[in-house]
């Protein structure tokens, strides 16, 4: 449901028609690429049952950062929440690019959730031996050591409308 809220509040701001030409071209666009982000994400949870082919191919992963978050962008400045973005790693890595974009999706929009009223999301980039890796974040609630040992579980949730299934899918990944 990640992608149908931001698209909710890109068709918003469209339709109140207060917006520049060049703005609505990129929220048509951001539109456009949530639409493809929910047939990927049906489409991903309906390969669990058959095999999936990954294409994994050279990319920088702070681009697939900055995407997300400016896809992201409306929802998280609608929350007064601030973005913390570290790059120390800008060198090319291989990766299957929409399954990440759909993992760093996952942990920003749980980022989201977890600040109660106003704080900050930290995304940092850095190399670790052989390794990218990407640290994610927030100012928010915490998790308990309980909740911590369960997240990655199928239909495991706290949330009162979560399903469970973005952290199981985001581990399989």
């Amino acid at each position: 449901k990640n992608p149908l809220g931001s698209m909710e509040l890109f068709l918003s701001m469209l339709s109140n028609g207060k917006l520049k030409k060049n703005e609505k071209k990129k929220y048509v666009d951001y539109v456009q690429y949530g639409v493809k982000t929910i047939d990927r994400i049906i489409n991903n949870i309906l390969s669990y049952t058959r095999p999936k082919t990954l294409v994994i191919r050279p990319g920088n992963i702070s681009e697939i950062v900055k995407d997300t978050l400016d896809f992201m962008s409306i929802s998280i400045m609608s929350r007064n929440i601030g973005v913390n973005f570290s790059c120390f790693y800008e060198g090319l890595s291989c990766f299957e690019h929409d399954m990440m974009k759909l993992v760093i999706m996952n942990f920003i929009s749980n980022s989201i959730e977890a600040i109660q009223k106003e704080g900050f999301i930290n995304i940092e980039i850095k190399e670790d031996g052989r390794h990218v890796v990407v640290v994610v974040s927030d100012t928010g609630t915490g998790i308990s050591e309980e909740v911590r040992r369960n997240i990655f579980n199928p239909f495991f949730t706290t949330k009162d409308k979560g399903v469970g299934l973005g952290l199981y899918i985001v581990y399989n990944i």
